[in-house]
C-alpha cells in the first residue's frame, strides 16, 4: 500500500515531535491557516484559551515570510506567551513548518531552539521532498 502524501508529511511531524521533550506541537500550514497539519492533532485545543492571539501573530508572520521568501528569507522565531515557535518556509511558497517549543522552564529559549535546529530543518526538507 502507497503511502499518502498526508500520511508520509504526518510521519515527519511526527518524528520530529518525538525527537525532543520540550517540542509541544509541529504543523504545516499554508497562509490563511489553510490546509493545516499538525501534530499532535489534539495541540490546538490544548491551548485553546491563547490560540487567538498565537494564530493572529503566526498568519501575519506567514504573510511577511510569503513576501519576502524571494530574498531568501526562509526561517524565523518569535516568543508569544509560554511557546518560542519557529517557522521555516516550504520552498518559495506561503506554506511552512512551524515548530512549537515549551518555554515554561526559564532555561535559555534562543540556545534551546538552536539545539533543535538541525532537526527541525531536516524535518523541514523532508517535507520539500514529500511535496515535489
Amino acid at each position: 500500500m502507497v503511502e499518502s502524501k498526508y500520511d508520509r508529511i504526518m510521519n515527519v511531524l511526527e518524528n520530529l515531535y518525538n525527537s525532543h521533550e520540550d517540542i509541544k506541537a509541529c504543523m504545516v500550514v499554508r497562509s490563511g491557516f489553510e490546509g493545516v497539519t499538525m501534530f499532535p492533532e489534539n495541540f490546538v485545543e490544548e491551548i485553546s484559551d491563547v490560540w487567538d492571539p498565537i494564530n493572529k501573530s503566526l498568519n501575519e508572520l506567514l504573510d511577511i515570510i510569503a513576501k519576502y521568501s524571494i530574498y531568501e528569507v526562509d526561517k524565523s522565531y518569535i516568543e508569544i506567551l509560554n511557546f518560542g515557535i519557529f517557522l521555516c518556509t516550504i520552498g518559495m511558497t506561503d506554506t511552512a513548518l512551524i515548530t512549537f517549543i515549551n518555554l515554561d522552564d526559564k532555561t535559555d529559549s534562543v540556545e534551546r531552539v538552536s539545539q533543535k535546529m538541525n532537526d527541525i530543518l531536516r524535518a523541514r526538507d523532508e517535507i520539500v521532498e514529500i511535496e515535489s
